[in-house]
């Protein structure tokens, strides 16, 4: 947790390079970090003391997806931008975080407790479950994207640049295939 949090503020300090680049990697690891820090709360029963602030990063895992297809942008494509367009790749996070805040905020305080320590024995089924197979479906949605996009990208550059750019492209291949392991153990961990 700590490395990812001291990763994503080395991103964003940098100053060199594309800088769109840095803070979309930079928000990545800080949501990581943020839904890794939520879960380790969560199973270290700090919030069975402090119940009225569980869950706060739950949907962070839904920034996932649009941060690592978005990176894959712009770091293949110079022209890239933020536009308002790309506001809605996290409309999913915004709704599912609004749901969960109101929904949480309405339980009892013994209903936050039962629900907490029933999350902590990995015994809540259904809704959490439908919403855990709606992630991870995200993600790997966004990775397909990510991955035709640097296919593309490969086909059109085959024979316009040189092998340093081809070997950032094979990076990029590289960092994808390591979160898509990271998920894959993820959710066989659910």
């Amino acid at each position: 947790i700590i490395q990812l949090m001291l990763l994503a503020i080395f991103l964003f300090s940098q100053d060199k390079g594309r800088r769109q680049s840095h803070l979309l990697l930079g928000v990545f690891f800080l949501s990581l970090c943020l839904n890794l820090a939520d879960g380790f709360l969560l199973y270290q029963k700090f919030y069975l003391r402090y119940p009225s602030i569980a869950l706060w990063g739950t949907g962070s895992t839904l920034l996932l997806g649009p941060l690592l297809y978005l990176y894959t942008r712009s770091v293949l494509f110079k022209d890239f931008f933020f536009s308002k367009k790309i506001f809605l790749h996290f409309v999913p996070f915004i709704l599912l975080e609004l749901v969960s805040l109101i929904a949480y905020g309405s339980l009892s305080y013994d209903e936050k407790i039962k629900l907490l320590q029933q999350l902590q024995g990995r015994q809540v089924h259904g809704f959490f479950d439908g919403i855990s197979a709606l992630i991870f479906l995200q993600f790997f949605i966004y990775l397909f994207f990510a991955w035709k996009l640097i296919s593309r990208y490969q086909h059109i550059a085959a024979n316009k640049f040189s092998d340093l750019q081809k070997s950032n492209v094979q990076w990029l291949k590289t960092l994808q295939a390591a979160f898509l392991v990271f998920f894959i153990l993820g959710l066989m961990n659910t």
